[in-house]
């Protein structure tokens, strides 16, 4: 059994087959060095710089500026400036940005985010935790062309202006692809990271090493079945693994959760009297009531793997409002 068989005394415990079964060497290798398991290094004949090269220092980290990143997009945009009572515009982003790492520290600054293997920063190389592939936006104001001096009711009576006059729409249009996001093994393969870590992601399940991806291409699509809002098929959760012993799992943000898309319309009505106005007005968050659905559980080992649990907005929200100028 060599040098495990040594930490154990020469018999490994049945307590241990299960994490030795599923590759967990990290957490064998954290708790054997912390000596929550077996005799201890001193006693193995063992140094004690075995697992870790500065045993002294319980828990020690080393910051560097070693990241590397890169952002390339095509931006388009086309405008017309408000005239006539009317102005709009779109724009249209293909882009791609990819690193190392997105972020260096999850939340209020309390847990850090680690590379899987900090020797071998490229193994973290991928897509950024913010890269959305696609993006389109468009907006419009109009002054609807109704009531006293417009083009339609010019010469409406004071009621009638009253009633079809100083009215103005204006809109939102927001769609774009989705996030990338990894698939984590729910297991310590290739070192042990601590609960106030993340490997390469602000998640919160990603505090073990990456699953391995045995499938080819792109998957993933919200569909709706008996277990709720599913992301993955059972077919496709089939295709994660639990890496070998000694690996990180597959490359970082490989799947692209679900896309975006939202409406939001404002609706205004002007009364002008006395050289005052009153603006009535009601807007609209998420017109349509689009469902935007979150990324899914990304932990293999859970129960609820590949099932989406939350959305990333609200349903409709409608709000009225009043101003008074004067």
């Amino acid at each position: 059994t060599g040098n495990f068989g040594k930490l154990y005394g020469g018999t490994i415990p049945t307590s241990a087959y299960g994490d030795i079964q599923n590759n967990n060497v990290g957490l064998l290798a954290d708790a054997l060095d912390r000596r929550t398991q077996g005799i201890g290094l001193a006693a193995a004949g063992l140094p004690d710089t075995f697992f870790r090269p500065n045993p002294q220092f319980s828990i020690a980290g080393v910051g560097c500026t070693c990241s590397s990143s890169q952002y390339n997009s095509l931006q388009l945009q086309l405008q017309k400036r408000f005239a006539q009572g009317l102005s709009f515009g779109v724009n249209y982003t293909l882009a791609k940005s990819t690193d190392d790492v997105s972020n260096d520290t999850r939340g209020a600054g309390t847990e850090l985010v680690v590379p899987s293997d900090p020797k071998r920063l490229e193994l973290d190389q991928g897509r950024s935790d913010f890269d959305v592939r696609h993006v389109f936006r468009g907006n419009f104001i109009w002054d609807l062309p109704f009531g006293r001096g417009q083009k339609y009711l010019g010469g409406a009576s004071g009621l009638v202006n009253a009633l079809a006059g100083g009215w103005r729409i204006n809109g939102i249009v927001d769609a774009s692809s989705g996030f990338p996001f990894s698939v984590y093994s729910g297991f310590h393969t290739a070192t042990f990271y601590d609960s106030g870590t993340r490997v390469a992601t602000t998640s919160a399940n990603g505090v073990t090493n990456r699953a391995d991806y045995t499938g080819g291409g792109a998957i993933g699509e919200v569909r709706r079945t008996e277990r709720g809002v599913d992301f993955f098929s059972a077919e496709e959760r089939a295709m994660f693994q639990t890496p070998d012993a000694g690996s990180t799992g597959s490359d970082r943000n490989l799947f692209t959760g679900p896309g975006y898309f939202q409406v939001d319309l404002g609706i205004f009505k002007s009364f002008t009297f006395g050289g005052q106005r009153l603006e009535l007005r009601t807007e609209i968050f998420n017109l349509l009531d689009t469902v935007n659905f979150a990324d899914p559980n990304i932990l293999a080992t859970a129960g609820s793997f590949g099932t989406i649990t939350e959305t990333r907005v609200p349903p409709r929200i409608i709000q009225l409002g009043a101003k008074w100028y004067f």
